[in-house]
């Protein structure tokens, strides 16, 4: 038997990376799946970036551009 395996989402990415951060798959409020996905943000700002302190405000400038424009992400 052949298993149809599909691509996940970047959402969906997003979400499985929270649930790891967290270390379990119970509901969670939005203020600790917030913290989780800063917390991963910022590690990987960390390892990859040059200069994260500056990274940061241009990630969170670049999250509010298209929070005022979601037609551009569906």
């Amino acid at each position: 038997m052949t298993k149809l395996m599909t691509q996940l989402t970047s959402v969906q990415l997003i979400e499985a990376a929270l649930w790891r951060e967290l270390g379990s798959n119970e509901p969670q409020s939005a203020d600790v799946l917030r913290q989780a996905l800063a917390d991963a943000v910022s590690r990987w700002l960390l390892v990859r970036s040059e200069s994260p302190d500056i990274d940061a405000l241009k990630f969170v400038c670049q999250v509010k551009a298209n929070i005022a424009q979601p037609e551009r992400l569906l």
